[in-house]
């Protein structure tokens, strides 16, 4: 499932299905280039919403960009939260 594509957005941002079966297995692919990718995984995703200036300095992101990635963020982790409901 896509959370970004690169027509009305900076990334290209997608649930990794292929990757695990928990929660904390759970990848968020991010795209910012077509060359450059980065793997967060659900536990690291709970960390940036709350963690901002490590989301940024993690992916080298300003202000704009880490507050448009946090609403992709947001939306796979309710969607990992749907899929392993306790």
């Amino acid at each position: 499932m896509s959370y970004s594509r690169w027509i009305s957005s900076d990334f290209y941002t997608y649930w990794l299905a292929s990757r695990g079966t928990t929660r904390d297995e759970q990848v968020l692919m991010v795209h910012d280039n077509i060359v450059s990718q980065h793997e967060i995984t659900y536990r690291e995703a709970k960390n940036f919403v709350v963690d901002q200036e490590a989301l940024k300095v993690s992916l080298d992101l300003n202000d704009r960009e880490a507050e448009e990635l946090t609403l992709y963020i947001k939306r796979f982790i309710e969607d990992v939260d749907e899929k392993f409901k306790d």
